[in-house]
């Protein structure tokens, strides 16, 4: 899972994670977004619901006005849970930008004990982070030249991931 809200780094974590097909936050991080994941899992059913609903036209028997107020709910729901629509389980690894900046997402993801990979600036304390990226988190060729790396890693990661299940069929 990518996480980065912080301005900088919305627009390019969100199209990287889309062309790997990641799951990422980069609007706001919903409280219990891992720690109560089973609620998280219903909004993110809900969202599923609605799109392919709409996508199917069986939207199409409702009033004007009941459209409307789904196509709103679709937006909203987009916006919380969009980007973990083809999340099933809590995550292997949690990727952070800027763990000041997120520091409910970093205390999360300690607490269920899962991996994280952060990029820490001069102003924090790397402390429950498993795998330090020193860097400017606020320079936007740094977000571009990381996430890129990222990027290539999450991609040569599923091609090796695709190689070992052909070897053993």
């Amino acid at each position: 899972m990518l996480v980065g809200t912080k301005i900088q780094v919305k627009k390019t974590l969100k199209k990287i994670a889309e062309d790997t097909g990641m799951p990422y936050i980069s609007e706001r991080w919903l409280g219990g977004c891992l720690t109560n994941f089973n609620s998280i899992r219903k909004s993110i059913k809900r969202y599923n619901d609605l799109v392919d609903k709409k996508k199917s036209g069986k939207l199409e028997k409702y009033t004007k006005k009941e459209r409307l107020e789904i196509d709103r709910e679709i937006a909203r729901l987009e916006i919380k849970v969009g980007g973990l629509a083809k999340l099933i389980k809590t995550p292997d690894v949690v990727f952070i930008w800027d763990i000041k900046h997120e520091e409910t997402a970093l205390s999360e993801a300690r607490k269920k004990k899962i991996p994280i990979i952060a990029v820490c600036d001069t102003n924090v304390n790397p402390d429950g982070v498993d795998y330090i990226i020193p860097a400017n988190d606020d320079a936007s060729k740094t977000v571009k030249i990381i996430l890129n790396l990222i990027k290539e890693a999450v991609e040569e990661g599923k091609k090796e991931a695709t190689n070992k299940t052909n070897q053993k069929q």
